[in-house]
């Protein structure tokens, strides 16, 4: 086994203080190593990543208790993530994003509606 060291940063991504198991909470560090390195990868500005994210104008980028990305939009930039690492999406194209409908609009505004494969209802048996 090779062990490689320098891509995750240590103690950034561990739990703050002493919490239950069923509330942990990351450090601010691993919020803002996350969101910096997010916002150079999809190559959007701070302000149009909060904006395709959800995020209200008016609002700051981190809100909250402890002045963290929400658990919905951190699914919401990890899906973004993917997408471009998956679909080659011109991501720093991106304007907006309505959630509910799934269109992604770009800046020449015109709508893109990717056809994902759809989850399949197949049940497997389970053996014991």
């Amino acid at each position: 086994m090779q062990v490689m060291s320098g891509l995750v940063p240590p103690d950034v991504f561990l739990p703050t203080g002493q919490q239950s198991s069923l509330f942990n909470y990351g450090k601010m560090e691993a919020t803002t190593v996350f969101w910096d390195q997010a916002q150079e990868y999809l190559g959007l500005t701070r302000f149009r990543l909060w904006i395709v994210l959800g995020g209200e104008p008016m609002h700051s980028d981190r809100v909250g208790r402890r002045k963290m990305l929400s658990q919905l939009r951190a699914i919401r930039l990890g899906w973004l993530i993917q997408l471009k690492a998956m679909f080659n999406i011109n991501t720093s194209a991106l304007y907006a994003i309505d959630w509910q409908t799934g269109e992604m609009l770009f800046r020449a505004g015109q709508p893109l509606t990717l056809d994902l494969p759809q989850a399949t209802e197949e049940k497997v048996p389970v053996t014991a």
